[in-house]
């Protein structure tokens, strides 16, 4: 169990801070000081008044960090939020000294080729759900549609934040990944369908020295809907 630490844990793209209470306790019952911050448009902060880019949300944890005086803090992000937490410790290696990754798309989720085919099907379908005796089903169609192209995410993001959510997705991690020099522990649901154990074993290769470990039958809810086996999992790798 991890002890005696400052920890920040991001949270994952429409989440929010208290969403991640239960994993809190756990590592506040161990005599850690842990800050969850709600991301630049999510949770209580402020809402958008731009698109955002990942390179915002890396100078936001930057300055949260300074105004809170953390000093080498264990990193924990979850999806969307260890995509900045990646790209914050490959920028400053010398401000952690750990990163914990769960769920996180490490790399494009969508086939560009994937994402043009379903472009091109949804501007068709927007001519035809125009005739009145399909209007009442374009919605259910919609939601078929954005499922099936891997981004249900973006269908309940509007606003600024639908264009901070394209502009995120599409950036490439690679050679942050490759540039990591801190200790990376990957823990991953083994039932997770959003973004499954192939990306971590590709992100395992990628990242050189991490460590990958697997929790059975938990989803890419982990971290907050399993955090005592998530942390468990940790045990041996935090020193």
């Amino acid at each position: 169990m991890i002890t005696n630490k400052q920890i920040i844990i991001l949270h994952g793209w429409r989440l929010y801070s208290s969403k991640y209470g239960l994993l809190v306790k756990f590592l506040e019952a161990k005599n850690n000081k842990v800050y969850v911050p709600d991301l630049p448009g999510f949770g209580k902060s402020s809402k958008a008044e731009r698109p955002y880019r990942l390179d915002d949300y890396v100078d936001f944890l930057s300055l949260y960090i300074k105004q809170h005086k953390i000093k080498n803090p264990i990193i924990i992000g979850h999806s969307f939020g260890g995509r900045v937490a990646l790209k914050y410790c490959a920028k400053y290696p010398k401000y952690a000294s750990y990163l914990i990754l769960t769920g996180v798309p490490g790399f494009i989720p969508v086939n560009r080729y994937k994402i043009y085919f379903f472009y091109i099907i949804s501007k068709i379908g927007g001519v035809v759900f125009r005739i009145p005796m399909l209007c009442k089903i374009q919605s259910i169609a919609r939601k078929l549609l954005y499922r099936m192209a891997g981004a249900s995410d973006y269908m309940h993001t509007d606003g600024y934040m639908r264009d901070t959510f394209k502009s995120v997705i599409r950036e490439d991690l690679l050679l942050p990944m490759k540039n990591l020099r801190i200790p990376t522990i990957l823990v991953w649901g083994g039932s997770d369908s959003i973004v499954p154990l192939s990306v971590a074993a590709q992100m395992n290769k990628t990242i050189s020295g991490s460590k990958m470990v697997v929790v059975k039958n938990a989803s890419h809810r982990l971290p907050y809907e399993s955090p005592n086996d998530f942390l468990d999992k940790l045990s041996g790798y935090i020193k």
